[in-house]
């Protein structure tokens, strides 16, 4: 497992989700840093990526995360204004090869004995048809939310160390 673990500063990581209103940019680059501080260097929000001259807007910057990263975490809450992560992952369903490497997690409450979710159930029924993983993490538990990022990123990190070492190895995010 050691030499899996010394691999983690290699899996590039694109991070996506609503940067309005500011404290949900605040909560996504929390999310960042303490990814960061687990070793994981190579994660980047879209905002964080440098302005390429073939960019025409963010879009362009977002589909050039999701292409060159090898894991894609997409974070939808009650609060946050979802239009661009929404249509982030409305490129992933209409390129399905790139749904095996992402990740959509959710914020949901408890209201009245049953569980409300942050989106829409069309998007749901949407993610799932694809095959998307989709992990739901309570409201306002971004402790939460970060235990469950850091558990899918071990397994992907796992996955690639041991299937796709190659990927881990090209240019750097």
């Amino acid at each position: 497992m050691a030499g899996i673990l010394e691999r983690k500063a290699s899996l590039r990581i694109g991070l996506y989700g609503s940067y309005y209103p500011a404290a949900e940019l605040k909560r996504l680059e929390s999310l960042r840093n303490s990814i960061k501080r687990d070793g994981y260097s190579s994660i980047r929000l879209v905002r964080d990526m440098p302005d390429l001259p073939d960019f025409k807007d963010e879009m362009d910057k977002s589909v050039f995360s999701i292409r060159r990263s090898n894991v894609n975490l997409f974070v939808l809450t009650f609060r946050g204004q979802k239009q661009g992560a929404v249509r982030e992952l409305d490129y992933v369903l209409k390129n399905p090869e790139h749904v095996f490497k992402c990740v959509v997690f959710i914020e949901t409450m408890r209201r009245a004995g049953s569980t409300v979710r942050c989106l829409t159930s069309m998007l749901q029924d949407d993610l799932r048809a694809v095959g998307m993983r989709v992990v739901e993490f309570a409201r306002d538990k971004d402790d939460e939310l970060t235990g469950l990022a850091r558990g899918t990123l071990l397994d992907f990190l796992y996955y690639y160390v041991r299937n796709r070492p190659e990927d881990l190895e090209s240019d750097a995010h």
